[in-house]
């Protein structure tokens, strides 16, 4: 379905603007399909990310006591290291790839090392599996910790992790891997699907997963999705949208406490132009069924009605107490 969805939404969009870079979630077909027509594409690294997490906590649930709580603590770290080399290399592929694996070095309490090949500065114990990229890649633009370089970057206050413990080579192991390694090529900076996720949310309010529409329906309250979307980004744009409050929480994917804003809600004049609208064009049509566009299904025109009248006040309801939270 998604790989159908892309073949006919790229045509589209293409007619009206030029595609510089797509940001996915790793889909194998559409992956396959962009790279085929040379599309140039990356991952949003927090999806990628993600499935590193699930395997990661599958090695953990493998340990036990002292173990499972060093493996916890340096997945921890870890997780919160690549999204930070990923934001200082900005779109640098190798730097980024040194930089993530600078992490091996750090743990153990190397903070400067020469220039030379991973396996000849990480210990990789007899039985830890890994890739012949690894293998070949080398230290060559980052020979020390960026902390150490810049004063302004805080050291890390953690126990030393000693090479040769499990947690170590199983961690080692997972990310060692040719998969991740060509994975992290295509993880930069900004390319995430945040908006996507966002419009998301707005999809569900108008269309609820757990009830059904016919396709007419689908598609008109997609496009008030839709419209709610934009609006909500062209009062970003135009600076409507105020803060109303400012408050630090833990974020899980950091690893740290980060500020967001609470912002106010955007205005919902763009729903009551519509009910203008339809009210003026019945008017203007006088007595009947109104005239569907290219739609002559009258039985699917009438479980659509239903619907609508089933679910008219919440399509007319005008909160004020919508925020969205804004992470910064």
């Amino acid at each position: 379905m998604e790989l159908e969805g892309v073949k006919k939404l790229l045509p589209a969009v293409e007619s009206n603007v030029r595609i510089g870079n797509i940001t996915l979630d790793k889909h194998p077909q559409v992956v396959s399909f962009l790279k085929n027509h040379n599309y140039d594409y990356g991952f949003d690294p927090w999806h990628r990310l993600k499935g590193i997490k699930k395997e990661l906590k599958k090695l953990i649930r493998s340990l036990e006591d002292e173990e499972k709580n060093n493996m916890k603590e340096l997945a921890r770290r870890f997780i919160v290291h690549v999204y930070k080399a990923i934001e200082f290399s900005n779109g640098d592929v190798n730097l980024c790839k040194e930089l993530v694996f600078a992490f091996f070095l750090h743990v153990q309490g190397i903070h400067e090392w020469p220039s030379r090949k991973f396996a000849e500065l990480i210990p990789v114990a007899p039985n830890t599996d890994v890739c012949k990229r690894f293998q070949d890649e080398k230290f060559s633009l980052i020979l020390q910790c960026p902390h150490v370089a810049n004063p302004n970057i805080p050291d890390s206050r953690h126990e030393l992790t000693r090479p040769n413990s499990k947690p170590y080579q199983m961690l080692l192991a997972l990310v060692a891997k040719t998969t991740f390694m060509n994975d992290l090529d295509k993880m930069r900076h900004g390319n995430n699907t945040s908006f996507v996720e966002s419009f998301w949310s707005k999809c569900i309010r108008y269309r609820p997963k757990m009830l059904y529409f016919p396709k007419i329906g689908f598609l008109r309250r997609t496009m008030l999705a839709a419209i709610d979307f934009n609006e909500m980004r062209q009062a970003e744009l135009r600076g409507d949208r105020r803060i109303s409050e400012i408050y630090e929480c833990f974020s899980k994917s950091k690893g740290e406490k980060v500020t967001k804003v609470k912002k106010s809600p955007i205005s919902d004049e763009w729903k009551i132009n519509i009910v203008k609208e339809v009210i003026e064009r019945k008017r203007i049509q006088g007595p009947g069924d109104p005239v569907h566009d290219g739609h002559d299904g009258q039985e699917e025109s009438d479980e659509e009605l239903d619907l609508v009248c089933d679910r008219l006040d919440d399509l007319l309801y005008f909160s004020d107490s919508e925020t969205d939270d804004v992470e910064f």
